[in-house]
């Protein structure tokens, strides 16, 4: 598959030349010629002797199965690159495609981004990931209003990663979507998803410079997979393009014991462990796609898998003192420390603790719907969630951290609050030699400790 901007597509066959080239090697050969029929009946032959399909045809097959429906779907992708343009004033794309999708656009920055990197005082920052398992559970569901919210993971995976260290997510470089098929049928779930791409991307001030589609049915498969044209299937990943500062903030503080540890709080699935959820379900409500398809409760619970995970990136950089030309002020608050809790939970966290400090989380909040259902079905599989996987794997309704000092607990959760963000005080900053994580699990309240984790019992 060829890759174009704004978006890409897949390749077809060339029978004819190559037809072109076996008959010119004959003319040099005129001592065979009179064989040439027999010759011919013979390249049409498969080694059967049953007359096989012709290149021709295959041709034709890969075109109406793969490159036009691609097409199709990547003419409707690159509008989104398009309609991006414009969101942020400091990054102008360049386009060269004159009016082609596939033609090259490239990109050049402000004058005020190119004299603060001529200065020395902000840097590009790239950063690639995707949405996982995740786009199944809206495969499962199969609902365009679902599917319109899919960009929401792409989004919180590459621009909160970004942000989280003090960035501003400016651009979506490339994003890659690989499809199982595109059909009449599925079409509108593509057109909900370049929706809701648009929509992300004026909500989040990012612009979408190119992408790829490419069709594979081969190789995208999903659980939910009932070989129905009206199903689409999908991965979709992309790299980010942020900026940040070429050395850490002047009001950067250190982390310190009693320092507060403040959780931006995710009501749904955060776009990690996916796998174990669809292990789960599968478990629980049969192993067949047939009988999942006509479970009422797989249905369910698939529809809170599917809660499109919060971007705090907006958030996070107006903390860190990015302005709205894309230049860096002032932090608004002295931030110690920051984790994106995603792959890997809470052991996130205790990675940008330094050596002799770790924490003790006491006012974790009511864990969302979603995992409260998974531990509950996953008690009846011979693979039960317990307290310290929910927030090791699944970060139990806590989607970012923050280390301040106690007196600006009020102000961070004001302001996370005016971006529409749920943010509250979790724990504190403690003394310990093995940067240990003391847990009070609002989950089952089963104990275990490992890899300087403990989940404890409240005292209640």
């Amino acid at each position: 598959m060829s890759a174009f901007a704004p978006w890409g597509f897949g390749e077809t066959l060339n029978f004819t030349s190559k037809i072109g080239a076996f008959l010119k090697g004959l003319s040099a050969r005129a001592h065979i010629l009179p064989l040439l029929p027999l010759l011919v009946k013979i390249a049409f032959l498969e080694p059967s002797g049953h007359t096989g399909a012709r290149e021709g045809d295959l041709a034709m097959t890969y075109r109406t199965e793969v490159v036009d429906p691609n097409d199709r779907v990547s003419q409707l992708a690159a509008q989104v690159c398009v309609q991006s343009r414009g969101n942020n004033p400091f990054l102008e794309a360049v386009d060269r495609s004159r009016g082609s999708f596939r033609g090259m656009v490239g990109f050049r920055w402000s004058r005020s981004i190119l004299e603060a990197m001529m200065r020395r005082e902000i840097c590009e920052l790239p950063q690639a990931d995707g949405a996982g398992h995740k786009p199944q559970a809206y495969s499962f569901l199969g609902n365009p209003l679902r599917f319109r919210q899919l960009a929401w993971e792409l989004a919180a995976m590459n621009y909160d990663d970004i942000a989280i260290t003090g960035g501003l997510p400016v651009a979506m470089l490339s994003s890659i979507i690989d499809a199982a098929r595109a059909t009449p049928e599925n079409l509108r779930h593509f057109e909900a998803i370049f929706a809701g791409a648009t929509q992300m991307l004026a909500d989040t001030k990012t612009i979408m410079l190119t992408g790829e589609t490419a069709l594979m049915r081969y190789a995208i498969t999903a659980f939910c997979d009932e070989q129905d044209p009206r199903q689409l299937l999908l991965c979709w990943g992309g790299t980010a393009l942020g900026l940040m500062a070429d050395e850490l903030p002047r009001t950067q503080v250190e982390v310190e014991p009693n320092m507060a540890i403040i959780g931006l709080l995710e009501r749904g699935h955060r776009c990690n462990g996916t796998t174990r959820l669809i292990d789960i379900a599968r478990a629980v409500y049969g192993n067949d796609q047939k009988t999942l398809a006509e479970s009422h409760d797989a249905a369910e619970f698939f529809g809170l898998v599917a809660s499109p995970s919060i971007c705090y990136a907006n958030f996070l950089s107006k903390l860190y003192g990015w302005r709205e030309d894309g230049t860096l002020g002032e932090m608004v608050v002295p931030i110690a420390a920051a984790a994106h809790i995603t792959g890997g939970g809470f052991a996130k966290f205790r990675e940008v603790l330094p050596e002799g400090m770790g924490a003790t989380f006491n006012e974790l909040p009511r864990p969302p719907q979603v995992l409260w259902q998974a531990q509950k079905l996953s008690e009846t599989t011979d693979n039960p969630l317990s307290d310290f996987d929910m927030y090791d794997t699944f970060g139990g309704g806590v989607g970012a951290m923050l280390v301040v000092r106690k007196d600006y607990v009020g102000r961070v959760c004001t302001l996370a609050s005016e971006d529409s963000i749920d943010a509250q005080p979790i724990g504190f900053i403690q003394r310990s030699n093995n940067r240990e994580l003391a847990i009070r699990s609002k989950f089952a309240m089963s104990t275990k400790a490992t890899g300087g984790m403990i989940v404890g019992y409240p005292n209640e």
